[in-house]
């Protein structure tokens, strides 16, 4: 059985592998604004507010929840950028130095988050992958999969 201690190692390493997927982020991915919920978020949720482990909570629950996804079971919070995925690993690098943090219900969640990217990253490579495939067959791909190709692309 796990300790609390096994769980912040795995939450630190969690935190670790976003940073490294966020550098390489597809570009379909939409750029975060100072309107878009990540940023009002980590504004209406000070960190000086309330105990470590409430503020993370809260915040981690306000963005990417299981009432946050949309209509495919996708996290709708996933933005990139300053104001975007980069606020938010700047924020989980400070957490993971908390003190007061509660590991083991923290963990999943980092996973979670964890493997929407990696979902993000397989979906773009498969369909850059659908596309080279295709190329000069003859056979065409959905307009869909042409669309996720184009924004790989740019």
């Amino acid at each position: 059985m796990a300790t609390p201690a096994d769980d912040r190692v795995a939450f630190v390493s969690g935190v670790s592998k976003l940073a490294k997927l966020l550098h390489i982020l597809p570009r379909s991915v939409p750029l975060a604004t100072a309107n878009d919920h990540i940023n009002t978020v980590f504004k209406n949720i000070p960190s000086e507010a309330s105990e470590a482990w409430e503020v993370f909570n809260h915040r981690f629950d306000a963005l990417f929840g299981q009432d946050t996804r949309d209509a495919e079971g996708r996290l709708k919070n996933v933005r990139c950028g300053p104001l975007g995925m980069d606020q938010v690993l700047g924020y989980l690098q400070f957490v993971t130095n908390q003190d007061g943090i509660l590991w083991t219900p923290a963990k999943p969640k980092i996973k979670r988050l964890v493997s929407e990217v990696e979902y993000l990253m397989f979906v773009v490579s498969l369909s850059i992958v659908d596309m080279k495939c295709l190329a000069g067959t003859g056979q065409r791909t959905s307009p869909k999969a042409q669309d996720q190709f184009a924004g790989a692309q740019r």
